[in-house]
């Protein structure tokens, strides 16, 4: 699935670039409901993990910069597989919210917990944070959320292609630039893009220039994309999940699936329009 450049999550940051110091978050177009707060924390994560956190660490890497992780031992993998064992998980050095909140919760002994997670290219595991995600941000106490696990699998169903499909009006794939106009979402005028189809997986075109959004603006332009889409506002349509439905295509390859393209479409095409018996 697909993260948008401007909207700074932990672990995508931290795989491709040295330690950042400072980031700011773009506030969405409108308020986020609970289901949209997991979507946005389960499409984003490649790993999500119920366990228990144990304690809050500090160490040094080969090149001198201070880390903090949460050691974290897993019951059991609702999404991904990182093992039996306990492992570390690396906070963000650039903001110390979670961190510090994690900590709190350990002070007080080992803490009952979901954790989202990605893998980092040199093999370590970084929390997938962001402040509209589920729970706190990402980090979700057990006894805070009653239901999380609950609402954590169903989240799952829902951005997999079969709860995509099922779940919208419209699925392309295509290649977007933004509008030169924008859309207008909840009385806010937010950035949006066209959409150049390259074919159509299940619904209907419109009869006017397709125009996409997500609620944290347009979708990252020029690339090959998946879309599944819903009726927006304004004759837009808005991107499935808040951003898991907008997946990367990288020469007819779905890296996020490890499946072709052809593969993908036809299990899109399966879920949308599922046989009679």
């Amino acid at each position: 699935m697909r993260s948008l450049p401007a909207i700074l999550i932990f672990a995508s940051v931290l795989c491709a670039a040295s330690p950042a110091r400072a980031t700011s978050w773009r506030p969405p177009a409108h308020p986020l409901t609970v289901q949209e707060k997991v979507d946005f924390a389960v499409s984003q994560s490649k790993l999500i993990g119920v366990g228990t956190a144990e304690a809050v660490h500090d160490s040094l890497d080969e090149e001198g910069t201070l880390w903090a992780w949460v050691s974290f031992r897993p019951d059991r993998w609702l999404k991904g597989d990182g093992g039996e064992k306990t492992v570390r998980l690396y906070f963000p050095t650039y903001v110390n919210s979670w961190r510090g909140m994690v900590e709190g919760w350990v002070r007080g002994g080992p803490t009952r917990c979901i954790l989202f997670a990605n893998p980092l290219t040199d093999g370590r595991l970084a929390l997938s944070l962001h402040p509209e995600f589920y729970g706190d941000g990402g980090v979700v106490r057990l006894t805070a959320f009653q239901g999380a696990e609950s609402a954590v699998a169903n989240g799952i169903k829902r951005m997999s292609l079969e709860g995509l499909a099922s779940n919208s009006a419209l699925i392309v794939v295509g290649r977007a630039h933004r509008s030169s106009s924008p859309c207008t979402i909840g009385g806010r005028r937010i950035y949006c893009s066209e959409v150049l189809v390259d074919s159509v997986v299940t619904g209907t075109l419109p009869t006017s220039q397709l125009r996409v959004y997500t609620t944290y603006g347009p979708v990252d332009p020029d690339s090959t994309t998946i879309f599944a889409l819903k009726a927006g506002e304004g004759g837009a349509y808005e991107v499935v999940g808040v951003l898991g439905g907008a997946i990367a295509v990288r020469r007819d390859l779905v890296p996020a699936l490890g499946a072709s393209l052809t593969q993908t479409v036809s299990r899109l095409r399966a879920a949308a329009h599922p046989r009679q018996e």
